[in-house]
């Protein structure tokens, strides 16, 4: 294993989850990404953070 499969084993004992994207995000996504100005790697991200409730 590489060194960023390292770095990523070590983010999963730290509490990194890997969540699926689900059709409902996609308006989200769109939305954010038009109205925010975000990149669309980001949007899907934030989208994703909204849907769970993450305050943070």
């Amino acid at each position: 294993m590489g060194k960023f499969g390292e770095y990523v084993d070590f983010l999963l004992t730290r509490g990194l989850r890997v969540e699926n994207l689900m059709e409902r995000d996609w308006i989200l996504i769109i939305s954010l990404a038009e109205k925010c100005g975000l990149l669309p790697a980001d949007a899907v991200h934030l989208a994703v953070a909204v849907r769970l409730g993450s305050t943070a």
